[in-house]
């Protein structure tokens, strides 16, 4: 097992300690992150003690409504704020952003993030709009953050070593169309045709075709993220509104 640090990659130890976890199976569903409080703050806490750092991206804290009623309360911000204040727990937040938030962000980064979502991605494949319980746990995150931000927070990416929105795109093309993944993407979407992958891999290499296939289905224009130079990206929202223009396999086959 390699191990990615600062120095760069070594062999890992039975002696080693661990550098950097990302908690990545947040970002695929974030209101499958635990089954309680108290079962997320004993697996927050054994990370804390087996790793130097953990990741943390800000989508899934801003998205999660469990993270929000378990959290938003003052006693429950209480504890939040006692691991956060272990300085294992780093936010990773975005890139770039656009020049309307940007002011925003400063002073209300969970706030600013919050409305990125809700005007340029979707919450999986739906819109996003936060709840009361959302907007009291971001005031009470961003007032944390303002007094720790150098502690806490992080863009993702900022080392310079690779671009994520392009490297999304460019792995989900991977997997959809190099015949390794085959017997993978037959196991887990055993009911999705080949065309599909073909369609959706095409849709990474030019996002302007995705856009249309979602305005055609819809007749609205989807929820879009762009490059500084103003072109589409083809991010994971924009693949979740393009997957909901396909029928859903399980209906098809029930009709």
């Amino acid at each position: 097992m390699n191990m990615d640090t600062d120095e760069g990659p070594r062999l890992a130890s039975p002696f080693m300690r661990p550098s950097r976890l990302v908690l990545s199976d947040w970002a695929a569903d974030v209101e499958a992150i635990a089954s309680s409080r108290d079962a997320l703050l004993y697996e927050l806490l054994v990370s804390a003690l087996m790793y130097d750092a953990i990741f943390i991206q800000d989508e899934s804290i801003v998205l999660s409504d469990k993270l929000a009623a378990w959290f938003g309360t003052q006693e429950g911000f209480d504890l939040l704020s006692t691991i956060l204040n272990s300085r294992a727990f780093i936010v990773l937040t975005l890139q770039n952003w656009p020049g309307e938030l940007e002011e925003l962000r400063v002073n209300r980064p969970m706030l600013a993030r919050a409305r990125y979502i809700e005007k340029y991605a979707t919450k999986g494949e739906n819109p996003f709009h936060p709840t009361v319980a959302q907007l009291v746990f971001y005031e009470r995150l961003d007032q944390y953050f303002s007094d720790n931000r150098t502690l806490v927070q992080h863009p993702a990416a900022a080392d310079g070593r690779f671009d994520l929105i392009p490297t999304f795109g460019s792995l989900m093309r991977e997997v959809l169309t190099n015949s390794r993944y085959i017997a993978w993407l037959s196991s887990t979407f055993g009911d999705v045709d080949a065309p599909v992958h073909e369609t959706i891999a095409g849709c990474t290499l030019d996002p302007e075709e995705a856009v249309r296939r979602v305005f055609n289905k819809f007749r609205k224009k989807p929820n879009l993220a762009h490059s500084p130079d103003g072109r589409v990206l083809f991010t994971r929202s924009l693949a979740y509104q393009v997957a909901q223009t396909y029928p859903n396999p399980r209906q098809r086959k029930a009709a």
